[in-house]
C-alpha cells in the first residue's frame, strides 16, 4: 500500500509541474500534443479567448 501511495505522490508531483494547454510555457510534445483539438477532451485550462471579433465598430463596404 505505501509502495501505491508513493508512485501517486511521484505521479501527481510530476504533472504538477507542466505547462497547462494555452499558457505562454506550454511546448508541444508528442505525449501532450497540440494543435485544433489538443489532447483530444476540448478543455484548455490556460486559454484566454478573445471577448470581442474586432476593435472598432462595423464598416459597411462601399462598392
Amino acid at each position: 500500500m505505501i509502495r501505491v501511495t508513493v508512485i501517486l505522490f511521484l505521479t501527481c508531483l510530476a504533472a504538477a509541474g507542466e505547462a497547462p494547454y494555452g499558457s505562454k510555457d506550454f511546448y508541444p510534445s508528442p505525449t501532450r500534443p497540440a494543435g485544433y483539438r489538443g489532447d483530444g477532451n476540448g478543455y484548455f485550462p490556460g486559454a484566454t479567448p478573445v471577448s470581442e471579433w474586432w476593435s472598432g465598430t462595423p464598416v459597411a463596404v462601399k462598392i
